[in-house]
């Protein structure tokens, strides 16, 4: 059943972001900027469905609490990404920090991963720069995370010590997935990487 499953992710990936962009850039009334938390757990689940998940779950499990312990200590203090807060199209929060983030944390690391698997055989390469497509998905949504509610930075201004941070958090991110990692490459997580790189760009250039 999930070897004829795989064949549709992408193509539902495809569809449910033309969706959104459509809906968010052109027909703000339908207030689709409040199901982004939804989109996130859906693409979640069908980039899994291929994956050996049996052999997953530790990982999807330590780098949830990785994100959401570096983020819960962001909000609180500042450190290490800057000041800013979470908005409210995210969902459900703990200590101010949606929960999807801890998710997305490992999302975000995974897509990498497998793009930069798709071309690159040496393990430390690989690594720094699974890490290197996670920031320019993240330098991607930084500008226009405020007008979709997700974030906001104190006095609208994103400091340089986010993209630093970021890039060291993901850093542990994928070197955690990269430990004893035998999957063959994830066509489906490859393809949402670009996926949302079109998503992020789409919005960037026709988002008010």
């Amino acid at each position: 059943m999930f070897s004829k499953i795989k064949y549709f992710v992408t193509p539902i990936l495809i569809i449910t972001h033309t969706v959104g962009f459509v809906g968010i850039s052109f027909f703000p009334d339908l207030g689709l900027k409040s199901v982004s938390e939804l989109n996130l757990i859906v693409s979640f689940t069908l980039i899994l469905l291929p994956a050996p998940i049996q052999n997953l779950w530790k990982k999807i499990g330590v780098i949830f609490l990785l994100g959401m312990s570096v983020e819960i200590l962001g909000v609180a203090t500042g450190y290490p990404f800057g000041n800013y807060h979470y908005g409210d199209s995210l969902g459900t929060k703990i200590f101010d920090v949606p929960l999807i983030i801890g998710v997305n944390w490992f999302m975000s690391a995974y897509i990498s991963y497998h793009l930069a698997k798709s071309f690159i055989g040496n393990t430390y390469l690989r690594i720094l720069v699974s890490t290197l497509f996670m920031l320019i998905l993240d330098i991607l949504l930084e500008p226009i995370a405020p007008k979709l509610g997700y974030w906001y930075w104190e006095n609208g201004v994103i400091p340089t010590l986010n993209f630093v941070s970021w890039y060291l958090v993901g850093l542990a991110c994928v070197y955690i997935i990269d430990l004893n990692n035998q999957e063959t490459i994830n066509r489906s997580a490859r393809n949402l990487f670009f996926i949302q790189l079109i998503f992020f760009v789409l919005l960037n250039l026709f988002l008010e």
